[in-house]
């Protein structure tokens, strides 16, 4: 499964625009924006069934953790030391969480700029978001 970077950096690489210098014999057609639509649809399953997994992770973690507090409610180091670890697994789940919202955020940009901008714009929108936000968080 191609995640969205893969997705992406595998269409500019098939328009030509890897490197962020058009090339000029080669221009986008609209069956390259029908690759892009077919390859962000395939990483949009992906990362809606991810999605589902890490809020069902972040749900479980609270509520585990909650059971435990009540468990060992007696204890006030228990208490601390099961707050604290819940609170630094539900930050890490909700990074993740924020990673995966923005890349659904991305791709349902993509798939609708490629279905209502010429290939054209397409290339050059995909390729200035992949050079100035996509490889910088590499």
């Amino acid at each position: 499964m191609l995640s969205l970077q893969q997705s992406v950096k595998e269409y500019l690489a098939r328009v030509g625009q890897i490197d962020g210098v058009p090339l000029d014999d080669k221009t986008p057609s609209a069956a390259d924006s029908v690759f892009l639509r077919s390859a962000l649809t395939d990483s949009e399953a992906f990362n809606n069934w991810l999605l589902g997994v890490v809020v069902a992770l972040l749900c479980s973690a609270f509520v585990i953790s909650c059971l435990f507090i009540f468990r060992y409610r007696d204890s006030l180091t228990a208490v601390a030391t099961i707050t604290g670890l819940q609170s630094f697994s539900l930050v890490g789940l909700i990074g993740w969480l924020r990673r995966l919202w923005i890349d659904k955020n991305t791709t349902d940009l993509f798939k609708n700029a490629s279905n209502r901008l010429t290939p054209e714009q397409t290339v050059a929108l995909v390729s200035a978001y992949y050079h100035l936000m996509m490889e910088k968080s590499q």
